[in-house]
C-alpha cells in the first residue's frame, strides 16, 4: 500500500443534502453484548471519550510519465461533506452521533443523520432514538427500547418506526439469557400484518463462535471468534446470497464481500488496511480501497480525532 501525503490537498466545495434517502435498520443484526454494545458506532471505542471527530478524505488514482516510465499517483481530496461527530455523556459513552453530508449545489454542509444513546447508571443502553432528517431536526423516524433483568441482562427490544405516507411498524425482540435473539414479532399499520420470526443460536467452539439456524435448518448467520474473544469472520446469508466480513485482531473489518444485485451478479469487495490506533486501542486512521477488476485501488482515507474525558 502505498503512503499518502496530506502536503497537496485539494479542496472542493459543501453541499446541502437535498435528496432523502431513507435507510431501513435491522436491529436483529446488531451486536448484543451485555446490552450495551449494540451498534458498530458505540461498542468499538475503548475507555471513556469525551468527543470524537471522524473525517474522510477522497483518494482517486492519477500518474504521470518520467523518463517515458509511467508513474502512478494517488489524489487526496478533503471531503468537508462527510464529517461525524460522537459526543459522549458524562460517564464517557457515545450518546451523540451526528453525520454531516453533502449534495446538490450550495456550499454549506447540511446534517444527514442523528443518533441519541440514553444509558442506565449501569452503562446499558435503555433507548436510541433516530431522527428524520434531513427533512426534520426534531422528529424522531425511529426509536428503540430495551429491558433488562435484575442482573443486568437484555430480555426484550422495541423498535417503533414511523415511515413516510404514514406507514409505521412495531417490532418486539426477545432474547435468552446470553442475550442472543430468540423471536422477534413486527406489526405493521397496513392490515395488522404480524410476522414472527423465530432463531435458534447453535455453539460451534468453546471461543463463542455460533451459528444463526432458521426453523428450515438452513444457517442464516456464523460468527467466529479466537481464543481472545475477539471477533474474526462473520459470514451472513440472505436468500442464498453469501456476505462475508472478515476481521484484524483488533475487531475491525479489513474485508467485506457483499453482492450488487444487478444483471452480473457482481459482488462489491472493500478492504479496510492501514490502521494506525492510539495508546487506547482506538483507531485514528484506516484506509478504504475497492476491487474493481481485480485491481485494488484506494478510496478513502478517515482521520479521527478523540478526546477522552479527564474523569
Amino acid at each position: 500500500m502505498k503512503q499518502y501525503s496530506f502536503k497537496n490537498i485539494i479542496l472542493f466545495p459543501n453541499y446541502f443534502l437535498c435528496l432523502f434517502i431513507a435507510i431501513t435498520i435491522n436491529i436483529c443484526s446488531y451486536a448484543q453484548i451485555e446490552g450495551r454494545n449494540i451498534l458498530p458506532s458505540v461498542a468499538e471505542f475503548k475507555d471513556k471519550i469525551y468527543s470524537c471527530e471522524e473525517n474522510e478524505y477522497l483518494l482517486a488514482l492519477s500518474g504521470h510519465y518520467e523518463s517515458g516510465i509511467y508513474i502512478e499517483d494517488t489524489i487526496v481530496n478533503k471531503s468537508f461533506g462527510s464529517t461525524t461527530l460522537y459526543k459522549a455523556d458524562d460517564n464517557g459513552y457515545i450518546s451523540d452521533i451526528s453525520r454531516y453530508s453533502q449534495h446538490g449545489g450550495q456550499q454549506v454542509s447540511a446534517l444527514s443523520y442523528r443518533l441519541k444513546i440514553e444509558y442506565d447508571n449501569f452503562g446499558h443502553i435503555i433507548s436510541m432514538s433516530h431522527f428524520l432528517l434531513p427533512s426534520s431536526i426534531d422528529d424522531i423516524s425511529l426509536l428503540i427500547s430495551y429491558k433488562y433483568n435484575s442482573i443486568g441482562q437484555l430480555t426484550e427490544s422495541v423498535s417503533k418506526s414511523t415511515m413516510p405516507f404514514n406507514n409505521s411498524a412495531t417490532t418486539t425482540t426477545y432474547y435468552w439469557s446470553d442475550e442472543k435473539v430468540d423471536s422477534a414479532i413486527t406489526i405493521s399499520n397496513f392490515g395488522q400484518r404480524t410476522l414472527t420470526t423465530k432463531q435458534c443460536y447453535v455453539a460451534v467452539d468453546t471461543n463463542g463462535s455460533y451459528n444463526v439456524i432458521r426453523n428450515d435448518g438452513t444457517i442464516e448467520l456464523s460468527k467466529e471468534f479466537n481464543k481472545e474473544g475477539v471477533i474474526t469472520r462473520s459470514v451472513k446469508l440472505d436468500d442464498g446470497v453469501k456476505c462475508v466480513t472478515i476481521y484484524n485482531d483488533h475487531g475491525f473489518e479489513i474485508y467485506e464481500e457483499t453482492p450488487e444485485y444487478d444483471e452480473k451478479n457482481s459482488v462489491s469487495i472493500i478492504k479496510y488496511s492501514d490502521y494506525e490506533y492510539d495508546k487506547h486501542g482506538n483507531w485514528i486512521k484506516r484506509v478504504k480501497n475497492i476491487i474493481v477488476d481485480g485491481k485494488e485501488i484506494p478510496n478513502t482515507i478517515t482521520e479521527r480525532t478523540i478526546v477522552y474525558s479527564s474523569k
